[in-house]
């Protein structure tokens, strides 16, 4: 956002207001890209200061479908998503850090998948070589629900499970003395090694 408020007006001072142009930019990115006039919806400031916008998960899937190739954009369009989604894949761990899931999947699936977590634990995903969206959202904004859940999404679409990623999609669950007393997982969700070739 600061390159880009740079690149339009020469300055970066107030460029996370909604009246900049870089922002009206972004919003009308974000509205081809969802297919919806984003200002019909409630909207507001996100964690990082940022504008944030509402919409239905499914416009969103649609938008991640799009930046996956799974539709027709302007030429300039979809070289500007291979860009990103090449540069994901080459450092991942500028999507987040090495905590945090959507920088390890991320890196365990490369150019394959592209992902990204967002406020409250909405969880979105771009599947490159399908040419499919997925948005998933934990209603509790808890991020163990939403991981379990893109991990699913991702097995279910016949993606092998990668072992850096998997105890983001089986979480253990520890008592306060550290004993492993459960985990949790999706009904008929089987989370197996990537070199798992029993099942």
């Amino acid at each position: 956002m600061l390159v880009l408020s740079k690149l339009m007006s020469g300055k970066t001072f107030g460029y996370a207001s909604l009246t900049n142009a870089a922002q009206q930019q972004i919003l009308g990115t974000l509205e081809f890209m969802t297919g919806l006039g984003l200002m019909q919806y409630p909207h507001g400031v996100d964690g990082c200061g940022a504008p944030v916008f509402f919409a239905p998960l499914g416009n969103w899937a649609r938008a991640f479908a799009l930046f996956a190739g799974g539709g027709d954009l302007p030429d300039t369009m979809h070289e500007a998503c291979q860009g990103i989604r090449k540069r994901d894949a080459a450092e991942p761990l500028l999507i987040a850090d090495h905590v945090r899931a959507c920088s390890v999947i991320n890196a365990a699936y490369g150019e394959a998948i592209t992902v990204k977590t967002g406020a409250e634990d909405f969880y979105s995903a771009a599947f490159h070589d399908l040419g499919l969206g997925t948005v998933v959202k934990a209603r509790d904004g808890n991020k163990r629900g939403a991981e379990v859940a893109i991990g699913a999404v991702i097995r279910a679409l016949g993606y092998p499970i990668e072992t850096s990623a998997k105890g983001y999609f089986k979480p253990k669950v520890l008592n306060w003395a550290g004993d492993e007393v459960g985990n949790i997982t999706t009904p008929e969700f089987v989370c197996h090694d990537v070199d798992d070739t029993s099942k």
